[in-house]
């Protein structure tokens, strides 16, 4: 008991104790204690109301004395209290139970002396109680300051709650999205690989080619679909750093990337002196994403404008295209990162490029007439602090891995359980004269000299673990190259990796 002063500071130790880094219960059970001593009673409790089940559930009470300890094996109590809290749905204060009419309702020796307590809400719904009880009662009738401390107390706990409830949500979301993500990124793609593999097979045992190249065309795009789930992992969640970039030499080097694989389109800057602004390296794959998507689907011979705006404090990058318009659900990605319920996206490209601008604090408006589509990206020409360093650069481990594979002067390769080609790296297609492609799928028993040998290879390789051997493979070039392998296996769950490096080349010709 005591003045309004004496509340407030008991509260601010309340919050501090809730704040802890402790487990829940532990944090509720020491605010319980500190409530016990302020008020001079001998138990508190936080309890738990199912009132489809009418069933209470005591949650955490505070460090029994001896008093109460008798006191809470009498537990009918609690639930008679707490329904009676619940039912006025505001503080119920009895500082001398016996002399009031709920005193009839139950016998002597299950009554507390005094109780104080009140409804707990958590986002507007009844989530239990918080009570305080003694074994005596009290002479005098609870006060004012002791009504403020239960509902500042209640108002502690309901807070914590919805946190609780908040963080709960939250892992539950990222649960599934990390097993969607990895169903995506592995499983799907990694079997898709191996379809690939086996509709080539077929395919080239068909004298009509339509039908293959049907099938090719909707596995590529989800291979496509897969790799930007796995870019947009990566975006979602590395860290990055400013650098103060050229925009204008940004754009125009990323429309030479795009045009060398749309040589129909017309890329053309707009773009009178260089413009500079502070933007993360990612950038330049959001841009690339955009200027993409006009060239991809302008319509036949498209043409694409980029033209680059400033003033001193932004930096805007025009992207208009002469195709039949961006699709409302589209746009909506590129908006505000919404798709509706009933209609999604092509895909996950929007989405990376979404990712990329929001993180420097940018925005993206489309505009669409008969005479095209139009994307404005808008930027702040210096890194703002809303981004904290921003959440998009490759991290420097996952950056020098892609490195290493994709640059690598040896053959690396990742195989299936049946020893399916999965991923190779530029220098694995060029030593067994494939595209990267058309690799996917392919069992590398095709390219082993003596495929009956291999299977006795192959479980050496499954059996070792690490193993390190030479073998020889032909080359759809008909040449035979002597290869140094390194194997790992179970690199991830059902997937091994080889090095392979050229020891000996023998020419066929």
């Amino acid at each position: 008991m005591g003045s309004d002063q004496s509340v407030m500071e008991t509260i601010r130790r309340i919050k501090s104790v809730i704040r802890q880094d402790a487990p829940f219960h532990d944090r509720v059970r020491d605010v319980l204690h500190i409530g016990n001593q302020y008020l001079g009673l001998e138990q508190g409790y936080l309890s738990r109301v199912n009132d489809q089940t009418d069933k209470i559930t005591v949650v955490a009470s505070a460090e029994p004395t001896d008093r109460a300890s008798d006191l809470g094996k009498k537990s009918e109590f609690i639930d008679r209290h707490c329904w009676r809290t619940v039912k006025e749905d505001g503080i119920v204060a009895l500082h001398n139970v016996l002399e009031t009419d709920f005193a009839q309702e139950t016998s002597e020796d299950l009554q507390p002396g005094c109780y104080i307590g009140t409804p707990i809400k958590v986002n507007k719904g009844l989530y239990g109680t918080l009570g305080f009880v003694g074994v005596e009662p009290r002479p005098e009738p609870f006060s004012d300051a002791d009504f403020l401390f239960v509902t500042l107390t209640a108002q502690v706990f309901e807070r914590e709650l919805v946190h609780r409830q908040f963080d709960s949500e939250l892992t539950r979301e990222t649960n599934r999205a990390k097993i969607l993500n990895r169903v995506l990124r592995h499983n799907l793609r990694n079997d898709m690989s191996v379809i690939r593999g086996h509709v080539q097979l077929m395919a080239e045992q068909l004298e009509d080619d339509r039908p293959g190249a049907t099938a090719f065309q909707h596995i590529d795009e989800l291979l496509e679909l897969c790799q930007k789930a796995r870019e947009l992992d990566v975006i979602v969640n590395a860290e990055s750093e400013y650098e103060l970039t050229d925009i204008t030499t940004l754009v125009e080097d990323t429309a030479d990337t795009v045009a060398e694989s749309y040589p129909d389109a017309t890329i053309e800057l707009q773009a009178d002196e260089p413009v500079r602004a502070e933007v993360m390296p990612s950038l330049k794959r959001g841009l690339r994403e955009l200027i993409e998507n006009a060239a991809k689907h302008g319509g036949n011979s498209p043409s694409v404008t980029l033209t680059i705006d400033d003033t001193d404090s932004t930096v805007s990058i025009q992207i208009a295209d002469t195709g039949p318009g961006l699709p409302d659900i589209e746009a909506d990605v590129l908006s505000h990162g919404e798709e509706l319920p009933l209609s999604h996206g092509r895909g996950l490209g929007l989405w990376i490029t979404y990712w990329i601008v929001t993180s420097h604090d940018g925005r993206i408006e489309p505009s669409v007439s008969a005479e095209g589509t139009t994307l404005t990206v808008s930027l702040p020409r210096t890194a703002g602090t809303g981004s904290k360093q921003g959440i998009l650069k490759l991290q420097r481990a996952r950056d020098r891995y892609e490195a290493a594979f994709e640059e690598a002067p040896d053959a690396m390769v990742f195989l299936n359980d049946d020893a399916r080609i999965l991923d190779a790296n530029a220098e694995t297609a060029s030593v067994l004269g494939m595209s990267r492609k058309n690799l996917l799928g392919r069992s590398v028993r095709e390219f082993y000299q003596g495929p009956e040998e291999f299977d006795t290879l192959w479980s050496e390789i499954m059996d070792s673990g690490k193993s390190r051997d030479t073998i020889v493979i032909e080359s759809t070039d008909g040449n035979e190259y002597v290869l140094e392998y390194s194997s790992k296996t179970e690199i991830l769950p059902d997937q091994h990796f080889l090095i392979n490096r050229i020891v000996e080349t023998r020419s066929q010709s």
